[in-house]
């Protein structure tokens, strides 16, 4: 039982309005609840009087009319309402029974669209049309219950305000919501794509030096010395390449990912790590044949302070991926490839050349790496473009601060 209150409470408003087949289609379905409630009360209090004039019959047709069109037009009706009732009392021998029903309601209403101005003076009238009919010695009210009537109307005016609190509180809570949702929704997308990236560039580099180092290696099998080299290199590489497709897996299975500029094993400032990994490739490059230039033109002085891990995470992948590429698909011997990397006021730009090689199209390369490559990119704002011009790559990447 207490399970099945417990449920019935978690129920959204929404939920119960759309078993209602009168409102359910309505822009304002509680409003509509309220005004059809308010006019049922007040004809059937009208009913249940003992005087049954045309005149009353009359008041108590005009009053639910405004009652109705307080749904489209809250502030004139509401208004009308109210001082309809303040002149109901000033006429002797009128008794305006049938009114608070929509005045209640006419309160409440305007409070609930904070119309604070025209609440103030509505009160107001209400205050001080007893004392007019005092002086004017016409019949009115107790004071006990002047009172206890005043009382009621700044109650619905209090629950009025109270229930737009309450949803501009709901909206607020729903809106920041939204905002968590789209934010773990991008950052998601991001890791999933940074994931897919790193995947692909830990097996397709991996394998692929591995696979162009067994190739030089069959032809120096007589050298033992360098076929031992070789082996190792082999090896070297077999080993970081299983360690992070396993990385990539733990985060898969739920780890919180470790974005570290120092995961390449580079130290010192961001420029200085620039500078060693461009190394590093030249000189796996060079092992396989391709020997070509690699340059950086560090322009500020702050470059290692500017940049988030995300951003350089990126960075990093992509000039890695670059580097495997030109193993892929340039020409050996010497002046393979051109690298230049800049670093300025606006951020890290790289131009890459190679000439592209005859066995490119038979190369052990998919193409999707710098597709995943162009959508890191784009997440942080930044570009990278690829074209070939009679016979030469070119490769082209921005990435902002």
């Amino acid at each position: 039982m207490d399970t099945v209150q417990a449920n019935a409470m978690t129920i959204p408003p929404e939920t119960l309005v759309r078993h209602i087949p009168i409102v359910r289609d309505c822009a304002r379905p509680y409003q509509a609840i309220c005004i059809a409630s308010a006019v049922a009360l007040t004809m059937a209090e009208c009913l249940a009087g003992s005087a049954h004039t045309p005149f009353r019959i009359c008041e108590a047709v005009v009053l639910a009319a405004l009652t109705v069109g307080m749904y489209r037009w809250t502030g004139f009706c509401g208004a009308c309402i109210v001082l309809a009732s303040d002149v109901a009392t000033l006429l002797p021998g009128m008794a305006f029974s049938p009114q608070l029903w929509a005045h209640w309601l006419a309160y409440g209403m305007l409070a609930f669209q904070r119309r604070r101005s025209l609440v103030v003076v509505l009160l107001l009238c209400d205050c001080l049309v007893f004392p007019v009919a005092w002086l004017m010695n016409v019949p009115t009210w107790e004071p006990g219950g002047i009172v206890t009537l005043l009382a009621s109307f700044a109650v619905a005016c209090a629950v009025g305000y109270a229930l737009a609190e309450h949803r501009r509180i709901r909206m607020a809570n729903e809106e920041l919501h939204n905002v968590r949702r789209h934010k773990l929704e991008r950052d998601r997308l991001r890791r999933d794509v940074t994931l897919a990236s790193r995947i692909h560039d830990s097996t397709a580099r991996g394998l692929t030096l591995i696979a162009l180092t067994a190739e030089e290696g069959h032809d120096d099998m007589t050298a033992g010395e360098g076929h031992a080299a070789r082996l190792r290199d082999i090896r070297t590489i077999a080993s970081m390449t299983l360690a992070q497709v396993r990385d990539v897996i733990d985060v898969l299975e739920g780890a919180e990912p470790s974005y570290r500029l120092d995961a390449y094993g580079y130290a010192g400032t961001l420029t200085e790590a620039l500078r060693q990994q461009l190394r590093d490739n030249d000189r796996v490059l060079a092992s396989l044949g391709f020997h070509g230039i690699s340059t950086l033109d560090d322009a500020t002085e702050a470059a290692s302070a500017r940049m988030d891990k995300e951003r350089a995470e990126a960075m990093h992948d992509c000039i890695d991926h670059m580097y495997t590429n030109i193993a892929i698909h340039a020409t050996a011997g010497d002046d393979a490839y051109v690298v230049h990397v800049r670093i300025s006021e606006s951020g890290i730009g790289i131009v890459q050349f190679n000439a592209c090689g005859a066995h490119a199209e038979a190369s052990h390369g998919s193409g999707r790496g710098l597709a995943l490559h162009q959508r890191r990119m784009r997440s942080f704002g930044g570009t990278l473009d690829c074209s070939v011009r009679d016979g030469i790559w070119i490769l082209r990447m921005h990435m902002p601060w």
